[in-house]
Parts: structure tokens; C-alpha cells; sequence
């Protein structure tokens, strides 16, 4: 075989350049029986001409190469080429469909010829491609060895399909740590599952999902169970719809803010935008309802417990009642970092979080109740009992504020901080009996109670209440007993750290 001249080579590779695309050499030996043609060292294989701007990218690449007779000269031509794909250098093992290409003019040998054996063949193992030529001999010759094809090709195929295995990729952009899932269609981003794989992930989104409404998804759940738990992610965007959960969906958005569910208000308190349920939970979202009724609910459980984790939730202009979250009839739900707001100056009663004979668990919990005439953070009655740890619960701008109003129920408290700020009545834990037939039981432990008015009363407790205080702080007026039950406090302090009473003896 006949070595190129360093000049052949350089017109070669300054011909692909102008051509916008790599260049790969490979090397042939003389086609077995023929006297001639021959072709020079190196032939050039690479990418399609630079289309001009707007131009669809298509699978053809350009193969370049030069033929030479037996004593080096080059060969006018025109000649016929026959091209086919092998998936190694010497075995029988063809792939995809032959190209030819007749009555090839050379201009001192050169030639060049377009090729598409389409997207399919290259799926990353080794390709190798047969050269046969007929310069008027009637006859075709194989050129040997067959041309090794190398990047190019590979390279066309990651931008033509712009997808996995052939199939397209969402254009929704990721977060940090998002994998790329299945789900059916589309390549799509999408959170690693939280506490082991589900076993169906749903998307929603407002284009390029399975659905474009959260209700929808979840209605379409019809085999859940424990071994069968279903994810609905939720992309980016405001959803107003009501959603009602079920057994074995959880439903996870984008962010807090990033994902919204949003619906108005009702006539009836037990009707909110979220309804919860038993085995699901509610993940990394924002859960608003708008009022405009007697009742604004953001999110209700009756009987039922979700898990609630990083969830922010707003209720807000209701003329009658805002609720942050309602727990009811023996609802149990577990909230972790989650942030409840309920607002509303024309409103008449304002609370964040609702627990009527129900036994929620909160852990990290912000609480805010605004505005209205009674403003509770946290309102527990009818022999409710909720666990609050590292919750922060406050009322502020009523006529009545409560960090913790207690009706008939009890609490224990502990790291949290527990406050009242503005209002003709305030108290950070305000104990109510209205005639239930229980003791209610109200434990504090390491935390900090607080009301801006130092007149008024830190703790006012009522008859059937028995009160313990412990390690905790008592910020503004007294321990106010004169309506009945009793109360204790151990180790406690003001606000200037400043023991306060002895032992047992609340201040």
C-alpha cells in the first residue's frame, strides 16, 4: 500500500476542518486482485457537512478517500463504491443496510461520497466498514483491511436522538441529585425515592407528564398496597384542583414553592384543599386554600394520618374560620419540618393547626396564627393530645391571642417555644375546661413560654387541669390558677434567668 505525501495529508485534513468536523485516519492495504486502483494512506471518515443555520441534523456522515493505481498514480474514474457495515474486522457479522454510490468522478484520485446507514447500527459496539470498488471492470473489489469507524458516527447519534436508548429526554431542568426515570414515555427528572424504590412512579407536570392534574394521578392508582407503593411527582407549577390523597400514594412536588397545590374556600370546615390518608404522605410542596367562603381548610385529615414532611401550608381570607391543618376523629398524622400560616384581619378566628380528639406527633414545626379576633397557633379540644417537640406555635394581632389554647384536651411540649404577641387577652398556654369529664393533663419540658405583655398571664390554667413545668422559661406575667386545677414547675426561670419559685411552686 502507498504511503500519502505529508502534502496529500494536510489538503485532507484542511478540506475536513473547512467541513466543521473531526477527522480519524484509517489505513487500507491494496485491494486483493486488482491491479489497480489502490487507496492512499490515510482514507478520512468523519462527520456530515456543517448544514446551514435552521437545517435539521440527519444520520449521514461523509466518507474521504483517494484512489492510486499500482505505481502510485491517481485514478480518474468514475467509479461505482458499495459500503457495508460489519460488526468486526474479518467475520461475517453484517449490520444494517448496504450504501452505493455510482459514477463517482475523483479529481486526482479524490473522492467523496455521502453515507447514512441510519441511527440503528450504532448502539456502541465496534463498527467496521467494507469498501468495494469497480472502476469500469464490471466486477466489484473489496478493499482490504475494512475501515474501523471510530467517534463520529457515535457522536451524530447523541444529537440526532437527543435521548437514552432511543427514546427522548424531558426538556424539564433537574435538581441537585435527581436521577433520570421511566416513566412510560419520557426520560424525566425526578427525586431518588425516599425510604426504599417505588414500585410505580407517576409524573405530573404541565407539559411532558403522565397527567396534568394530581387528582387524576392518583385516581388512577388501583392496585396499591404495602408491597405496591406508588409515587406521584409533582414538577414545578400551581395546580388548582382539591386532591384527595389514598392508601399507598405519596405525593412528592419539586420544593416548597416550586410545587403548589391551591384551591378556595367551603362551607364546611371538614373540606380542604388536601384531604389526607392512612399509609400516604405529602412531600416537599406548598398547600394553599384562598377562602372566599366561611371556611378556608389548607389540609384536613379525619381518621386518617399522612406524613407530612417539609410541607408549607397557608389558609387565608375566610370570613368565618382559617386552618392551617385540621386533625379530626382519631387522626394521627406525623409532621416533620413543616410550616403552617393561618391569616386573616376580617376573619374571626384564625388557627394553625386544629386537633380535635386527635393525636398528631410534630417535630420541627413552625405555627402561625394573625389577625381575626381569636388567633390560636395551636388549637387542641375534645380530649385531643398531641406531641410537640422542637415546635415553634404563635398568635399574634387578635383580640384574643394564644400560642397553645387548650379546650378540654391535653399537650406535651418539649424544646419547643411557645409564644402570644399583641391582643387585649393573651397567654403563651391557655387551658380551658367546658365541661369535659377528663383530667387534662399539659406537660412542658426545656422549653420556652412567652407573652409580650408582662401583665398578662404566661400559663392560665383552668379547673380539671393539672399543669407540670420543667427546665423551661417563663417569660412575661405570672402562673395564673385563680380559675382552678393545679400546677407545678420545677427548675423554671425568667426571661433574665432568674429562678422563679421554689420547688413545685410555679411563679
Amino acid at each position: 500500500m502507498k504511503r500519502n505525501s505529508l502534502f496529500n495529508l494536510s489538503v485532507v485534513l484542511i478540506v475536513a476542518l473547512i467541513l466543521g468536523s473531526g477527522v480519524f485516519s484509517t489505513r487500507h492495504g491494496q485491494a486483493q486482485g486488482l491491479a489497480s486502483p489502490q487507496v492512499s494512506d490515510p482514507l478520512e471518515v468523519h462527520q456530515a457537512q456543517a448544514l446551514p443555520l435552521g437545517d435539521p441534523l440527519t444520520n449521514e456522515f461523509t466518507y474521504q478517500g483517494r484512489l492510486t493505481d499500482d505505481a502510485g498514480a491517481p485514478i480518474a474514474g468514475p467509479c461505482d463504491f458499495r459500503f457495508s457495515l460489519y460488526q468486526s474486522s474479518i467475520g461475517d457479522d453484517p449490520v444494517g443496510n448496504v450504501q452505493s454510490a455510482s459514477n463517482i468522478i475523483l479529481d486526482e484520485g479524490y473522492f467523496s461520497v455521502g453515507l447514512d446507514f441510519g441511527v440503528d447500527v450504532f448502539t456502541g459496539e465496534g463498527r467496521y466498514m467494507k469498501v468495494e470498488v469497480d472502476c469500469g471492470a464490471g466486477v466489484y473489489t473489496a478493499l482490504s483491511p475494512r475501515v474501523r469507524l471510530t467517534a463520529a458516527p457515535y457522536a451524530l447519534h447523541a444529537v440526532s436522538t437527543g435521548a437514552l436508548h432511543g427514546n427522548p429526554v424531558s426538556d424539564n431542568l433537574p435538581s441537585e441529585g435527581d436521577v433520570l426515570t421511566w416513566n412510560g414515555g419520557t426520560w424525566f427528572p425526578l427525586p431518588p425515592a425516599s425510604g426504599g424504590a417505588y414500585a410505580n412512579v407517576i409524573v405530573v407536570a404541565k407539559e411532558g407528564g403522565q397527567f396534568t392534574s394530581i387528582q387524576a394521578a392518583v385516581d388512577s392508582v388501583t392496585d396499591g398496597d404495602f408491597d405496591n407503593y406508588y409515587l406521584i411527582w409533582v414538577a414545578p407549577g400551581r395546580y388548582v384542583e382539591r386532591v384527595t390523597m389514598k392508601p399507598f400514594v405519596d405525593i412528592e412536588g419539586a420544593g416548597e414553592w416550586t410545587t403548589t397545590i391551591q384551591y378556595t374556600g367551603s362551607t364546611t370546615d371538614t373540606v380542604g384543599t388536601v384531604i389526607g390518608s392512612d399509609a400516604a404522605a405529602l412531600r416537599s410542596l406548598t398547600v394553599i386554600n384562598t377562602g372566599g367562603a366561611d371556611y378556608a381548610v389548607a389540609i384536613v385529615n379525619i381518621d386518617d394520618s399522612p406524613e407530612l414532611l417539609d410541607v408549607t401550608v397557608l389558609a387565608t381570607n375566610a370570613s368565618l374560620k382559617n386552618i392551617g391543618i385540621l386533625n379530626r376523629d382519631h387522626a394521627s398524622p406525623w409532621m416533620n419540618h413543616v410550616r403552617v400560616t393561618a391569616s386573616g384581619s376580617g376573619t374571626t378566628y384564625n388557627v394553625g393547626i386544629e386537633n380535635s380528639y386527635a393525636f398528631p406527633t410534630l417535630n420541627q414545626v413552625e405555627v402561625s396564627a394573625t389577625g381575626g379576633y381569636i388567633s390560636a397557633g395551636i388549637y387542641n379540644t375534645a380530649d385531643a393530645n398531641p406531641l410537640l417537640t422542637a415546635v415553634t406555635s404563635t398568635g399574634s394581632s387578635a383580640e384574643y391571642t394564644f400560642g397553645v389554647y387548650n379546650v378540654d384536651a391535653g399537650v406535651k411540649i418539649r424544646e419547643s417555644i411557645i409564644s402570644a404577641n399583641t391582643g387585649v387577652t393573651q397567654s403563651g398556654i391557655y387551658n380551658e375546661w367546658d365541661g369535659g369529664s377528663g383530667v387534662y393533663i399539659v406537660k412542658i419540658e426545656q422549653s420556652e413560654i412567652r407573652v409580650a405583655d408582662p401583665t398578662q398571664p404566661t400559663i392560665r390554667t383552668d379547673d380539671n387541669f393539672v399543669f407540670y413545668v420543667g427546665a423551661s422559661q417563663l417569660g412575661g406575667g405570672p402562673v395564673d390558677t385563680s380559675a382552678g386545677g393545679s400546677a407545678r414547675c420545677y427548675g423554671c426561670y425568667d426571661e433574665s434567668f432568674q429562678n422563679l419559685g421554689g420547688i413545685g411552686v410555679c411563679p
